[in-house]
Parts: C-alpha cells; structure tokens; sequence
C-alpha cells in the first residue's frame, strides 16, 4: 500500500442503526453528502448500509486534509446537519463517531467507485505499524481477485490503537469470492498484534463526490 504525504487525508465516520424507510435513510444521507459538497478540502461522501439483521448504517467523509475537516467541521451549519442526520438513529442506540487519518492506500488513484465494501474493525494490543505492514499484506492478497476495487486503512485519531480498513469491491460476488477464500482467511488469521478483528459487509447505499475540478 502507498504511504499518504506527510498531511494526508482525513475522515470522519458516523455508525447508526437507523429506524425507517431505508430509501429515505439513504436519501437523507445524500442530501447530507450534497451539503458538504461545496467546502473546501471535501473529497467524498459513502454511507454503506452493513449486512445483518439491524438497519445499520456506517457513514465515511474523506476530506483531502486534516485541516479541512476540521474547518468543515466548523463551518455554518454544519452541526445541525449533522445533528440531523443522527435524528435518524433508532432511540435506543447511540450514533458513533469517530476521525481518523489515512495511513494508506492501494492503488494510489480514486478507488471509490465500488458498490460494495468489506469493513474491517482491528482494535490492537501490539505495534501498530506491524499491524499496518500485515494489513498491506492481507490486501495485496485481495489486488489479484477479480472485481478489486481498492482499499484504504484508516487509524483512529481519538483511539490511536483502533483501525478502520475499507477494502472495495464491484459487486457483492467479487467480495464474498474473494473473502470466503482460504487465501483471505490465512491473511486475515496473519493480521499482527491485534486484540480484536471484526470483518463486516455492506453495499453502498449513497454516494457523493467533489465536483471535477476545471
């Protein structure tokens, strides 16, 4: 996996288990998304409904810069917007937010135009930049599958010892392919150092992108 420049991209992320109509979760979602369009910095907006049982919901923004979010963050509404979107959540269960840092990516170009995302949730106990070398290893297994889209890790700038990888792919059958392989397996059992290791699946259920520079 590439390594980010020394200021490299920063993400918010938000998890709900929503309640209601998951068309209109998803649109609320991309109107969210179009509101953060025009801010200096942004760079992408996914929200990926999980598989499982609950209507849950993990929200990904990639801003170009640090300084970009957090001046994103800060700007004219934007907590309302946000505070709007966390009304979707079901009363009974918190939404969860996080930032986090890129700390690198394959291939180094756009990757965000898969529909389907496998999450994988590393909390560690070990050295985290043995975990960041396993982590390129188990991915570099994914890059010969067919259907790759790219893949992304994140660490936690609030919890330096949680990891986020976002691991793209076209479709659903790629991903399951390519995952339920023993290949995947093997990498995944060789991921350094970590105390905990959830492995999720989603499809992408709203997209929204910084407009095309001229």
């Amino acid at each position: 996996m590439t390594v980010p420049p020394r200021d490299p991209p920063a993400f918010t992320t938000t998890r709900i288990t929503a309640r209601g109509d998951p068309a209109e979760v998803a649109r609320r979602h991309r109107e969210y998304g179009a509101g953060l369009r025009g801010s200096p910095g942004f760079d992408l907006l996914v929200t990926v409904r999980v598989a499982g049982p609950q209507d849950t919901y993990a929200t990904f923004v990639r801003w170009r810069r640090a300084r970009d979010l957090l001046a994103g963050a800060h700007a004219d509404g934007s907590a309302d917007a946000l505070r709007s979107l966390h009304a979707l959540a079901a009363p009974d269960v918190d939404p969860e937010p996080d930032q986090y840092l890129s700390v690198g990516r394959l291939p180094d170009r756009r990757h965000d135009d898969g529909g389907f995302l496998l999450l994988l949730h590393a909390d560690l106990a070990g050295v985290p930049a043995e975990f960041e070398q396993s982590f390129g290893a188990l991915v570099a297994g994914c890059a010969r599958a067919p259907g790759f889209a790219g893949a992304e890790l994140l660490r936690s700038t609030l919890r330096p010892y949680r990891y986020r990888g976002l691991v793209w792919w076209w479709d659903e059958q790629s991903c399951g392919r390519a995952t339920d392989g023993e290949r995947f397996r093997e990498g995944s059992a060789r991921l350094t150092g970590t105390e905990r290791v959830d492995v999720e699946r989603g499809r992408c259920v709203a997209r929204v992108t910084a407009p095309v520079a001229r």
